[in-house]
């Protein structure tokens, strides 16, 4: 686990962002009907909006905030719902970035080079995977990928990847059951990661409403299998 943890803090941001041709963006001249339909389309959470060209981004476009105005035409002014755009360097480690990233409580960060010039993104989720293993899109799982045992009514063992809209289907919860605490993450092993912040070892237990979870297996710095407990009221959202 130490070769590991020491690997990470050696990883640039360059290393995993994803590369300036490859990311989808918005000209912030663009009529809103366009942008809906672009956002639809295109199923991100957050897009990059620009002046002029790629190396001018102005702001992120949350996608979450056009929910309340689908039926606006092109009058609707959408540039006002912009966030601030995070800005990080190339050369900065990831390690670094994401102590960054947590304290701004942003899930992307626009990568520039050494001339000031967009040079690709990183997400929150991109780092994630460095640190947990491959995160799997919420529609990519298999069924080889849903590790759940019911012990009882009360408890289950689940598998570090399991998909968390699959463990609430399963456990009979509703879809939006761990919305507040799962941030970008899809899998069990991604959100405990979110909740702690940190590295989670055999015995370490997180409480978030009405569950309890307690990290029964661990390789490295994946979770391989958690102990998860519904108890009769809601527990104080902490760690040990």
């Amino acid at each position: 686990m130490l070769k590991r943890i020491v690997a990470l803090r050696n990883i640039m941001v360059k290393q995993i962002k994803r590369p300036r041709l490859d990311i989808f963006a918005l000209d912030e001249e663009t009529p809103f009907t366009r942008v809906r339909e672009e956002a639809i389309k295109e199923a991100y959470s957050r897009i990059p909006v620009y002046k002029e060209d790629m190396d001018h981004i102005t702001g992120i476009l949350y996608v979450k905030d056009l929910l309340e105005h689908l039926t606006e035409g092109d009058e609707f002014h959408w540039q006002q719902m912009l966030k601030e755009p995070f800005f990080v360097p190339e050369n900065k480690r990831i390690y670094e970035l994401l102590k960054e990233m947590q304290h701004e409580h942003t899930h992307m960060a626009i990568v520039v080079d050494e001339y000031g010039g967009t040079s690709g993104l990183v997400t929150l989720e991109d780092i994630l995977e460095e640190i947990v293993g491959d995160i799997k899109d919420e529609f990519d799982s298999d069924e080889e990928d849903i590790d759940v045992k019911k012990v009882n009514r009360n408890r289950y063992i689940v598998g570090g990847h399991t998909m968390l809209h699959d463990l609430c289907k399963i456990m009979k919860l509703d879809r939006d059951a761990f919305n507040e605490a799962r941030g970008e993450a899809n899998s069990l092993a991604g959100m405990l990661f979110e909740l702690s912040g940190r590295f989670l070892k055999k015995g370490d237990t997180l409480n978030y409403r009405y569950f309890r979870f307690t990290v029964l297996e661990t390789d490295d710095t994946n979770i391989e299998k958690v102990q998860i407990d519904i108890v009769s009221e809601t527990v104080s959202e902490s760690n040990q």
